[in-house]
């Protein structure tokens, strides 16, 4: 069980938010600082939102911090994406579809997350949102991957149609350009596509066998009482992340993001063998039993009690 570091555009109550609670559950010990950056919405608030949900969970001891200012990411990533959002183009623009915030917040350089990697010891990264904090990291530091452990990745769209446009998964279509870089790092990369989690809602009556006494729990059976037909996405990853046997197929891929501005803007590719970058780990698909059975436990079960195995949580 490696130090955790989660990059998220949390919203108060989505998907995010139900993510970050199963970890918070079930590997507080594990998680060293949360990254809030722009995607659903922007950077600032997102960091709102978790400081918020750690508050209720009683995790105020975690940090909290914005990886880029919704102003600095609009002003390097908007030029791409003008075109496709003034004409329309795309399904779901997220914060994109909102005014940049008048009063942005102080984001911490991008040297300050390197060195709190570094001083996390070899963490994982959870990555929930846009790439966008490593981004610069990578570009500036050849020997990222030695301080890394693993990076578990949800987004792209490998064999099916993108959410924000046909070709591109929203995750990496926010941010192709942090996608590339990441996919092109010499990191090893668990990825989570859109297509796995298609279709993927949480089982009808779900959150009336959470315990509404615990803070953990209370609100994972208030995010889904919301909004009962919600997607599940991040909790996926997070649930792979404390069981990696809920992974039933996966296969070896190495991949690019088209990061140029065109319609193509964030679309996957399946590179062949012979490219010159490391192959990442691509789930294709997922035993939902286990899946329902671990969101479950992470949201009832004491960090102390929780072994991370479906054998022990159905």
């Amino acid at each position: 069980m490696r130090p955790l570091i989660i990059i998220t555009d949390a919203t108060a109550t989505g998907d995010d938010s139900i993510a970050i609670s199963m970890l918070l559950a079930a590997r507080r010990g594990q998680v060293k600082l949360i990254i809030a950056t722009s995607g659903n919405v922007w950077a600032e608030e997102a960091d709102a939102n978790v400081r918020v949900l750690i508050a209720r969970l009683g995790c105020q001891d975690i940090g909290v911090c914005v990886g880029m200012s919704s102003a600095q990411f609009a002003a390097q990533r908007y030029p791409l994406i003008k075109s496709a959002i003034e004409k329309r183009d795309t399904a779901y623009a997220g914060a994109f579809g909102r005014p940049v915030p008048a009063a942005a917040a102080a984001d911490v350089s991008s040297e300050s997350l390197f060195e709190a990697i570094k001083r996390a010891g070899r963490p994982d990264l959870l990555v929930l949102a846009p790439a966008s904090p490593l981004a610069s990291i990578i570009s500036r530091h050849e020997d990222f991957a030695g301080y890394v452990g693993r990076v578990f990745l949800m987004g792209g769209a490998v064999t099916g149609r993108g959410n924000t446009t046909a070709a591109a998964e929203f995750n990496f279509w926010f941010d192709a350009p942090a996608a590339e870089a990441l996919l092109a790092a010499d990191v090893p990369i668990t990825l989570l596509p859109l297509e796995v989690t298609a279709g993927l809602i949480y089982p009808p009556g779900f959150q009336f066998g959470l315990d509404p006494a615990d803070p953990t729990a209370r609100h994972v059976r208030a995010c889904v009482a919301e909004r009962p037909l919600r997607p599940v996405c991040d909790e996926v990853l997070a649930a792979v992340l404390l069981d990696e046997s809920i992974i039933t197929r996966r296969s070896n891929m190495k991949l690019a993001v088209q990061a140029a501005a065109t319609a193509l803007y964030g679309e996957v590719t399946v590179l062949p063998e012979s490219a010159s970058r490391r192959a990442v780990d691509v789930i294709e698909e997922i035993d939902q039993s286990a899946l329902w059975a671990l969101i479950r436990a992470a949201v009832t079960v004491p960090d102390e009690k929780f072994h991370g195995s479906v054998s022990n949580v159905t």
